[in-house]
């Protein structure tokens, strides 16, 4: 992932798209828009999709390569919602949350063209607006994207995660007396959703579930913001306000571990916003308090930060929007075994017509299969242990 451009918004008397090239350290202000209305904003097959206020609240496509825009979609509101959006594009769909008006919200799907644009679940109550559009959608397993909802009015009682499968806004379940928060975060590892969320305490604590109000518990009482898949680990940034602290999920012992100080004492900066993209973790936004600007951190294991662009905003609604282009596509899967799968084991994956793709003896769990030069579709796991015990599960390939 040596050549890719960075895109973010950069706020002022006529709002600026800019496009930041990592290598030569240089900056393009690409077109103007205003800020109006929620904005968000993602890489998509060979364009930038966004989400913002062009004359009118609407989806727009960019090509970076000519320059072209085209309108997707207008939304029927005029409301201000200075919200940021978070879009997640999942195989030939963006996903994203959308306010459509006196307080409501809805949940919405592209395909990037022209009128493709749908609301898959749609007039929420938006209890808490910041919640719900900034939230992340996660890929799970088979495909399946989750979404968290409120349905009760109380941001103190549950939240439900739904799934666009086959069943549009199914309730896959609840989860009582865990508070909704802006920070809430999912992660999709080893079978478990890892997210971040309230414990009534006033500040926001790592969670996890198997996919049960049972199976749901608080795995540590550290204050933490945001959390990140990075390298087959979890990483998490610190929860104090101006403590810029990295922080990893030991899952061998279940315990959060200190991992890098990446605070300017000087300028008490913080993390806000992390996105691993391949080898790299790109800490989004690290703030600084006197100046209220916000930069772009890359770091690589071993970890060292540097500072790479300044983003010179100084509204939240930034924090989170930025796109890498062109998207690396999620290539890499997690296999995981369960516990009677003693290593090392034979992983063996075929496509539905039963031809063998991928063969290999793995040591170690959970492991990573690169699928980058395979079609999308659906293919077969298969794990055979030494004592011929097996398991055989799906994965979905975009």
């Amino acid at each position: 992932m040596e050549n890719y451009t960075i895109y973010f918004p950069k706020p002022g008397v006529a709002d600026k798209l800019v496009e930041y090239d990592p290598v030569s350290k240089t900056k393009k202000e690409l077109m103007s828009f205003t800020t109006d209305g929620a904005f968000g904003i993602c890489a998509f097959k060979d364009k930038l999709l966004i989400v913002g206020y062009f004359s009118g609240n609407k989806l727009i496509s960019f090509e970076p390569s000519t320059g072209s825009l085209t309108v997707l979609h207008t939304f029927n509101t005029t409301n201000t919602f200075a919200k940021a959006i978070n879009m997640m594009p999942s195989g030939d769909n963006v996903y994203f949350w959308y306010p459509n008006g006196s307080s409501k919200y809805s949940l919405f799907v592209s395909k990037g063209v022209p009128s493709t644009t749908i609301a898959l679940m749609d007039n929420f109550t938006a209890y808490d607006e910041f919640t719900y559009y900034s939230s992340n959608i996660v890929k799970a397993a088979e495909g399946k994207l989750m979404a968290k909802v409120n349905t009760t009015g109380d941001t103190s009682t549950e939240f439900t995660l739904y799934s666009d499968g086959t069943v549009q806004g199914t309730k896959l379940l609840e989860f009582n007396n865990v508070k909704l928060s802006g920070s809430t975060d999912f992660v999709y590892y080893c079978k478990q959703f890892f997210f971040i969320a309230s414990d009534g305490s006033g500040s926001n604590k790592l969670f996890s579930t198997n996919g049960t109000n049972e199976g749901t518990k608080k795995l540590s009482d550290i204050p933490v913001r945001e959390l990140v898949l990075f390298n087959n680990r979890l990483y998490l940034s610190d929860g104090n306000s101006n403590k810029g602290e990295l922080f990893a999920w030991n899952d061998k012992n279940g315990k959060i571990e200190f991992v890098l100080d990446v605070n300017d004492a000087a300028r008490q900066s913080e993390p806000r916003e992390f996105r691993a993209i391949k080898d790299k973790l790109f800490m989004v936004a690290v703030r600084s308090n006197l100046d209220l600007s916000y930069k772009l951190a890359v770091m690589t294991e071993p970890f060292r930060s540097k500072e790479d662009c300044s983003v010179s905003s100084s509204s939240e609604q930034y924090v989170s929007n930025f796109s890498i282009f062109p998207n690396p596509s999620a290539t890499d899967f997690f296999i995981d075994a369960e516990e009677h799968i003693y290593s090392p084991i034979q992983v063996v994956i075929s496509d539905v017509t039963g031809r063998i793709i991928l063969q290999k003896k793995v040591d170690h769990f959970p492991a990573i299969i690169n699928a980058h030069d395979w079609t999308s579709g659906l293919y077969i796991v298969k794990l055979i242990s030494a004592d011929k015990n097996s398991e055989t599960y799906r994965i979905v390939k975009d």
